[in-house]
């Protein structure tokens, strides 16, 4: 009977530890989605503050070279942007596959968010309109570069030299390919987390049966 209830004793401090530790692992991840998301914030910032103030340098000292500059700040910052959101995708669907086990019976935002955006967006209509948003953000970049082949084609309108000739085909052939790039990454927010979502849940399914790791015990 003694030792009967020291199993007990021991396996309720076992759960009791794992259940801490998946509570500190579960703020670990919260806080780090809130990171990416602020460096999400400040690098957008950055980029159209350095691409405004690019545009104008490049307005008032009429050099067309100057517009390449902007082509650099959006790829160094789109990229760390498009970075963040993977990872707040992926650290959002590990917390609904690993963490939040009891989703069903016990309220988790990381899992229900999905389909409550998406009845508020039916029931209010706003999903044309965040849909607006989205392409806004996403072709953010793609506007710049846009913005980017009217300086030039004013500054080459202004004056024909051959430098302002080349630097409008140039900045053109550049938004086209910064243009494809925006619409190949374009998966972002929930349809990117619901990918992950189901990606883990399969692999979860399939490698992790019981929430143990499968192990192949092979003779040497």
């Amino acid at each position: 009977m003694r030792n009967r209830n020291q199993n007990i004793s021991d396996e309720l401090k076992s759960n009791d530890q794992r259940t801490i530790s998946s509570d500190v692992e579960y703020q670990t991840l919260k806080d780090e989605i809130m990171v990416l998301t602020q460096n999400i914030c400040n690098y957008y910032i950055t980029m159209y503050t350095l691409c405004i103030t690019i545009l104008g340098f490049t307005i008032e000292s009429k050099n067309s070279v100057l517009v390449f500059l902007i082509y650099l700040v959006m790829l160094i910052f789109q990229s760390q942007i498009n970075n963040c959101q993977e990872g707040c995708n992926r650290i959002s669907a590990y917390i609904q596959v690993f963490l939040t086990e009891d989703r069903d019976s016990r309220w988790t935002w990381e899992y229900h968010r999905q389909l409550i955006n998406e009845v508020i967006w039916d029931q209010k209509g706003y999903r044309n309109v965040r849909g607006k948003y989205d392409k806004i953000i996403k072709y953010g970049t793609t506007i710049f570069g846009i913005s980017a082949v009217i300086v030039c084609g004013l500054l080459y309108r202004g004056e024909s030299s051959y430098l302002n000739g080349i630097s409008l085909v140039i900045s053109i052939f550049l938004t086209i390919v910064v243009s494809t790039i925006d619409k190949a990454v374009g998966r972002k927010n929930d349809k990117l987390c619901r990918e992950y979502f189901e990606s883990m849940l399969e692999y979860k399914t399939s490698h992790l049966p019981n929430g143990k790791p499968k192990i192949d015990n092979h003779e040497s």
